[in-house]
C-alpha cells in the first residue's frame, strides 16, 4: 500500500496547484523567457498539470504572434505596407477553416492581455478575422490590449477593430499610423475609433495614447469626456486642451496623469480645476511654465507622491525666443508653494538652452521646503554651476533624501568646466551625514583636491549608484590625460572605493557599454569625463584584489610603474 507525502495530498488539492501556477506569472512584456518555458514544460507534465498551466502561460502574450501562429495560414509576409518596411512582418495567407479557427478560440479565450506588435501585418487579419468573428470578439476575456496601431488599413472592415474591444477591456494603449490625418480620410476613422472606445469600454481605467501625429486636433479625442472610470491617463501627443484637462481633473478616480499641456489660461477661458486631481498620485506634465504653474496652483493635489516637469518653449515659429529664465525661477517657486506634503519625487527637465542660466540654488530655491522628498531629480540642457556648499545645504535640507540626480547635459562632447565646480573631498561629507542616500549622480566632480587617504575613514555607507564627470584639473582635455599623473587616478580610486564599499560598478544585463551617460539615469552607472574610464579600471581591480590578491600583484599598488594604466584590459559597464 503506497503512502502519500505531504506533498503529494498538497497537490490534490487543486486551489493549492492553481496558487503554485499562478505565482509564475509574469507581466505580458517581461523579457525573461524563462517563466514561459517553465510553464510549457509543467503543461506537458500530466493531466492534472496541463489545465493550469496552460491558463496562466497564455494569460498574458508578449506579442499576438503567440496566438496567430496556431494557424497554419501564419507566415512572413512578402508584400509592402503603406506605411511599413515590412520585410520582417508576418501576416495571415488564407482563411482559415472551422476546424483551424475553433483551435485558436480555444486559446483566445484565455488571453488578458497581449502586445500587438508591429511587425504584424493589419491588412490581411483585419479582413479574415472580421468575417470569421461575424459580430462576436476575437479576444473575449481580454483585459489589456496595447501597442494597438491604428491605421485606415485596419479599419477596412471596421468590426475588426469593434471585435477587438471586449466590454472586458480595462486597459488600453494606442498609436496611430496615419501619415496626415487630413490626407486619405483618417480624419473620420479615428473619431470612429474614439467614439466607439467611449461607448464599448464601460470598465476602461488605463488609457494610453502614443505617437499621434502632430497635426491632430485634440477636438478629435473629445469623445472619450464620457469615460468616467479611468483610473490612469497618458496623452503625449497632441498636447491636451482645457476641455480634457478639465474633465480628468473632476474624476475622483484618476490617479495617474502623464500629458503634454496646450492651454488658454485667459482670464475668459481658462480650465476649471477647482478641486481637480484630488485622488492624482502620480504627475507627468510637460509645457511652458506658465501652463505648468497653472495647473499646478489651481488644482488640489492633496495626495500627491511624485510629479516631474518638463520644461519646455513654443517652437512653431522658429528658434526659441520666448525661454527666459525669469519665467523658469517664478513657476518653480509656484509650484514650490503649492505641492502637498505628501510629495516624495520631484523631477525638474529644462529642454531648452535658456539665454542666461542662473545658478543652481537661485532655481531650486523654493523646492528645499519640501523637507519630505526622498528622489529629486533636476537636468538642463546646457553647463550647470554648482558647488559644494549648494550641494551640501541640498542634502542637509532634505534629510530624507535617498536619490539625487543631477546629471552632465553633454559628459562626451564637452570637458569645458563651469565657474563653480564640486570638489571630490565633498563626497566625506556625503559619506558621514547622508546615511540614506543611496544614488548619487552629479554634473562633475573635481579630483584636485583628494585629502591624505590616510586620514580617510573608511565607511560603510550604502550607496549603491554613484555617476559623475570626472575632472583631474583645470584645463585637462582628453588628449592630455595620457600626461597627467596615473596616481592621481588611483588615489582617487582608493578614495571613492574607501567611502562607498557598496557602490556597484557593473550595470545590469540590459545596459551597454555604448549607452550614452545620462541618457538612461536610471540604468546607466558609468563614470565619464578626463580619466573617468581610468578611475573606473581602477575600481574594478581594488574590488577585484578585495578577494583575489593577484589582481594588487599585477597592478603593482605598492609602485605604480609609469603606463600601468594602458595595459588594462578593457571593462564592460
Amino acid at each position: 500500500m503506497s503512502v502519500l507525502t505531504a506533498t503529494n495530498r498538497a497537490l490534490l488539492c487543486q486551489e493549492i496547484v492553481d496558487n503554485v501556477f499562478d505565482s509564475l506569472d509574469s507581466p505580458y512584456d517581461s523579457t525573461d523567457s524563462s517563466t514561459r518555458k517553465t510553464l510549457a514544460s509543467l503543461a506537458t507534465t500530466c493531466k492534472n498539470f496541463s489545465e493550469p498551466a496552460l491558463r496562466v502561460l497564455w494569460r498574458k502574450l508578449p506579442s499576438i504572434c503567440y496566438l496567430l501562429r496556431l494557424l497554419p495560414q501564419w507566415g512572413p509576409n512578402a508584400a509592402h505596407d503603406k506605411y511599413y518596411y515590412t520585410e520582417n512582418t508576418y501576416t495571415l495567407h488564407g482563411e482559415p477553416n472551422d476546424e483551424e479557427w475553433a483551435l485558436l478560440q480555444r486559446y483566445a479565450k484565455l488571453v488578458r492581455d497581449v502586445k500587438w506588435d508591429a511587425d504584424v501585418e493589419g491588412t490581411s487579419i483585419a479582413q479574415i478575422v472580421s468575417k470569421r468573428c461575424n459580430g462576436t470578439h476575437f479576444l473575449p476575456r481580454l483585459e489589456g490590449l496595447y501597442s494597438f496601431t491604428l491605421s485606415s488599413e485596419v479599419f477596412g472592415p471596421q468590426c475588426f477593430f469593434d471585435a477587438l474591444l471586449p466590454p472586458t477591456l480595462r486597459h488600453l494603449t494606442l498609436s496611430f499610423a496615419f501619415s496626415s490625418i487630413f490626407d486619405n480620410g483618417a480624419a473620420p476613422l479615428l473619431k470612429h475609433a474614439v467614439t466607439r472606445i467611449s461607448t464599448r469600454l464601460p470598465l476602461l481605467t488605463t488609457l494610453s495614447v502614443k505617437e499621434c501625429s502632430s497635426d491632430v486636433p485634440m477636438t478629435m479625442l473629445h469623445p472619450l469626456l464620457a469615460l468616467k472610470t479611468l483610473r490612469t491617463v497618458i496623452i503625449t501627443k497632441p498636447p491636451m486642451d482645457n476641455a480634457i484637462l478639465s474633465h480628468l481633473a473632476a474624476l475622483e478616480s484618476l490617479k495617474v496623469l502623464k500629458a503634454s499641456l496646450s492651454l488658454d489660461i485667459s482670464d475668459e477661458r481658462r480650465p476649471n480645476l477647482d478641486a481637480g486631481f484630488s485622488r492624482a498620485e502620480i504627475m507627468k506634465l510637460r509645457g511652458n511654465p506658465q501652463h505648468i504653474s497653472f495647473v499646478i496652483s489651481a488644482a488640489s493635489m492633496t495626495k500627491l507622491r511624485s510629479l516631474s516637469l518638463t520644461i519646455t518653449y513654443d517652437r512653431r515659429r522658429g528658434p526659441v525666443v520666448n525661454a527666459n529664465s525669469e519665467s523658469l525661477v517664478q513657476a518653480v517657486a509656484s509650484i514650490a508653494s503649492n505641492t502637498p506634503s505628501s510629495l516624495t519625487c520631484f523631477k525638474l527637465k529644462v529642454e531648452d538652452e535658456l539665454p542666461e542660466l542662473p545658478d543652481l540654488m537661485v532655481i531650486i530655491e523654493p523646492l528645499l521646503a519640501l523637507r519630505s522628498l526622498t528622489e529629486l531629480h533636476l537636468s538642463f540642457n546646457q553647463l550647470l554651476s554648482v558647488c559644494d556648499d549648494e550641494l551640501i545645504r541640498i542634502l542637509t535640507s532634505m534629510p530624507d533624501l535617498m536619490m539625487l540626480r543631477i546629471p552632465h547635459h553633454k559628459p562626451y562632447q564637452s570637458t569645458d568646466l563651469p565657474d563653480e565646480v564640486i570638489m571630490a573631498s565633498v563626497l566625506e561629507f556625503i559619506a558621514l551625514h547622508c546615511p540614506r542616500l543611496h544614488t548619487l549622480e552629479l554634473p562633475h566632480l573635481h579630483f584636485g583636491d583628494i585629502p591624505p587617504l590616510d586620514g580617510v575613514f573608511a565607511t560603510h555607507h550604502r550607496l549603491m549608484r554613484l555617476a559623475f564627470f570626472a575632472y583631474p584639473d583645470r584645463g585637462i582635455a582628453d588628449d592630455d590625460e595620457d600626461d597627467y599623473p596615473i596616481t592621481l587616478w588611483l588615489d582617487a580610486a582608493l578614495y571613492v572605493n574607501r567611502l562607498f564599499p557598496s557602490f556597484k560598478l557593473d550595470a545590469p544585463e540590459d545596459d551597454t557599454a555604448a549607452r550614452p551617460f545620462g541618457m538612461d539615469t536610471e540604468m546607466s552607472h558609468r563614470i565619464s569625463g578626463v580619466g573617468g574610464q581610468r578611475l573606473v579600471h581602477y575600481l574594478t581591480y581594488i574590488r577585484d584584489g578585495a578577494s583575489n590578491g593577484e589582481q594588487f600583484a599585477e597592478m603593482g599598488i605598492d609602485g605604480v610603474v609609469d603606463g600601468a594604466a594602458a595595459t588594462l584590459p578593457p571593462l564592460a559597464i
